[in-house]
């Protein structure tokens, strides 16, 4: 019994440490805050109503038949609940600049609804849960059915995870993986050996580690576009191991989003913002997980990748000309989006200083736009 109360009490401590950290540091979790702290809550709920589910299991004591079926009843109806706010989560983290997928949201709200209805519905036939006549708590014939929607939402979430993996950095793909391989092994030994109790304590650290993960997104991340920020970009200068990429070359391209602040005067910020919140996606498209994008700031924006020769660099500007022409094509817009470019490669053995090498970038870029302005051609693309 002590160590239910115990264990249960861990893993509030942890829920409650993450909680306040979120209201402390009012970090924007790029709008799922509201998501993660369901998640949180519905977490801590179960935590309390397992611990009182086994303090009072058993017991014999004014109405105790009544409050264990209750207890229970309630316990059952939440345990399906983090993992589908998790599928939400994701989706929405995935998706953070577009509204969540209408048919995850009614394919998850509408499997929750069945599964309430068929847990109240247990009180009375016993399908789910039964409580004997010395008030003892008892798997029914169908609790396997809860287990199964509770695996399915975290399987359905990495599925959707693993399909949307190029949108997504390899620091975001990890993490949002992550969340539920703790679950499901503390769900499966917990449904294999009755009276274990892991499950939430395994969420809690989980929840735990998202968190930590996540205040690195939001403090690396720019958030209308969903790529890197400056800071981060200075960061991955800092990191550079000049002996692992002495071999190597390092390819950076600086783009810059032509006549932008005519589009904001013209069309308003809100269209200048959805400009800028594309071009992010044509990049995320034409560069690699492994490359580093970023939002430099402004309409300006910086790839950093490792190359083999000036061939590679120069066959991602064709591949970022191809995407942005097909975009201008497909594009709403009542104007063309262009971009003038800056690139260059260094080798890494050299050394070359973050500050003077993207100065050089910077450079390249205006020269280019400069020549297209004079509607001149030469191999620094403008398009």
């Amino acid at each position: 019994m002590v160590y239910y109360v115990q264990s249960s009490l861990f893993g509030l401590l942890i829920l409650s440490i993450v909680y306040l950290e979120i209201r402390k540091s009012n970090i924007d979790l790029n709008l799922n805050q509201f998501l993660f702290r369901a998640l949180i809550i519905s977490t801590a709920l179960l935590l309390i109503i397992e611990m009182v589910l086994n303090l009072i299991n058993g017991l014999i004591f004014d109405n105790s038949r009544f409050w264990l079926s209750l207890v229970v009843m309630l316990f059952y109806i939440l345990n399906p609940l983090p993992p589908a706010l998790w599928v939400l989560f994701a989706e929405k983290w995935m998706d953070r600049r577009t509204k969540i997928n209408k048919f995850v949201v009614y394919s998850v709200v509408g499997l929750y609804s069945v599964h309430v209805i068929a847990s109240v519905i247990s009180l009375f036939n016993g399908q789910m849960f039964i409580i004997t006549n010395d008030n003892v708590y008892r798997r029914g014939q169908f609790y396997i059915l809860m287990v199964m929607l509770m695996i399915g939402y975290l399987i359905f979430a990495s599925i959707r995870i693993f399909m949307k993996r190029k949108m997504l950095s390899k620091s975001e793909f990890i993490t949002l993986l992550s969340f539920a391989f703790p679950a499901l092994l503390g769900g499966m030994i917990q449904s294999l050996f009755f009276g274990v109790s892991i499950l939430w304590k395994s969420v809690s650290v989980s929840i735990l580690i998202i968190f930590i993960k996540l205040q690195n997104f939001d403090m690396y991340m720019d958030h209308l576009t969903g790529l890197w920020n400056r800071r981060k970009l200075q960061q991955f200068f800092d990191n550079f191991s000049h002996d692992t990429f002495k071999n190597q070359m390092m390819g950076g391209i600086m783009i810059d989003v032509d006549h932008f602040k005519m589009i904001n005067d013209r069309h308003g910020h809100i269209v200048g913002d959805k400009v800028l919140s594309e071009v992010a996606q044509i990049l995320k498209q034409t560069f690699n997980k492994e490359d580093f994008v970023c939002r430099y700031g402004g309409d300006e924006f910086v790839v950093i990748l490792y190359i083999k020769n000036q061939n590679d660099l120069e066959s991602c500007i064709v591949r970022l000309k191809k995407n942005l022409d097909k975009f201008n094509v497909m594009s709403q817009h009542p104007f063309d989006v262009n971009l003038s470019v800056g690139y260059d490669i260094v080798n890494l053995s050299l050394q070359t200083q973050s500050e003077i090498y993207l100065s050089s970038l910077d450079k390249k870029m205006y020269e280019n736009k400069l020549r297209h302005r004079q509607s001149a051609q030469d191999h620094s693309v403008y398009f």
